[in-house]
């Protein structure tokens, strides 16, 4: 499975028979970590949207990359914890 990095805002959830691992207000985010385009979640496309989504909020937006990188470490046991913190919080610095 693959993120989609558009909106898909006639998407219904419950439809996806538990692939569905978050909803951003625009984005859905599903099992498998890539981005639409093919690169590591979050893609540089998604990290500019995130970026601008939280200009005032840079607290929050750590804290919903944090529980990203919680479910990602579940996901890919197989990947170094320090390359998922880079990957999901070292880009926000």
């Amino acid at each position: 499975m693959r993120y989609a990095c558009r909106a898909l805002a006639t998407l219904d959830p419950r439809q996806h028979l538990g692939l569905l691992v978050a909803v951003t207000r625009r984005h859905v985010v599903l099992l498998g970590w890539h981005g639409g385009c093919g690169a590591d979640w979050p893609c540089q496309t998604r990290r500019r949207e995130l970026l601008a989504e939280y200009h005032r909020a840079p607290v929050s937006l750590a804290l919903y990359l944090a529980a990203h990188l919680v479910d990602a470490a579940q996901d890919l046991s197989h990947v170094p914890a320090g390359h998922l913190h880079h990957r999901f919080l070292g880009w926000t610095r």
